[in-house]
């Protein structure tokens, strides 16, 4: 799965700069411990999905590029100075015992789709949104985005709304779930929103 994100216009300094970071020169990103958290936090869920094809990853593989800004950029967080790291380009990497790689990718950056503001270009399939691929029987791609017409500040609202709505709907069926615990997907019924007052039994 790949995720892309212009990230202009998003305004936590703390995210953008410490665990992306966004307008480090490189020294700085190597010497950076959220880098390495990151990578765990992306192995999570590589091992779910692992386990939910029945499988176990037996190694992991990081992998970061980055390109800096050739020109200062002004963002929500302030500017990205020329020098200073503006697009990064993630890939953690986990191969299964049956030697099938899964992969999560992450491309963030700090300028328009053309990069024009960039010391170098890197081919972005969209300006955000996630593309999912799937290798095998049978081949798949999926791409996923919002719609065009809306704003870069749209873009970025509703990307956290995807991500927390589904947390808040979660919420229900992890309380009832039958054990105390973590739980994954795999553990848990579908989660779906509710928009109305009729109940089911699911």
């Amino acid at each position: 799965m790949t995720e892309c994100g212009d990230c202009r216009t998003y305004s936590s300094p703390g995210v953008v700069r410490e665990l992306m970071n966004r307008g480090k020169i490189p020294e700085e990103m190597a010497n950076n411990p959220f880098t390495r958290m990151l990578a765990k936090g992306w192995y999570q869920s590589i091992d779910m999905i692992a386990e939910g094809l029945g499988s176990e990853v037996i190694s992991y593989k990081p992998a970061h590029d980055f390109i800096l800004a050739k020109e200062p950029i002004e963002t929500a967080v302030g500017v990205i100075e020329k020098g200073t790291i503006a697009l990064n380009h993630y890939r953690h990497i986990g191969k299964t015992r049956e030697g099938t790689e899964i992969i999560q990718e992450q491309i963030w950056y700090m300028d328009d789709i053309e990069q024009t503001r960039l010391q170098s270009k890197m081919d972005i399939s969209r300006r955000s949104g996630w593309r999912i691929k799937i290798e095998g029987d049978v081949n798949l791609i999926v791409d996923i985005d919002f719609p065009p017409e809306l704003s870069q500040e749209e873009h970025v609202a509703q990307g956290m709304s995807t991500t927390g709505f589904h947390l808040v709907n979660a919420v229900p069926v992890v309380c009832e779930a039958d054990n105390p615990g973590i739980k994954t997907y795999l553990d848990l019924p579908m989660i779906t929103g509710c928009m109305g007052t009729h109940v089911t039994d699911r």
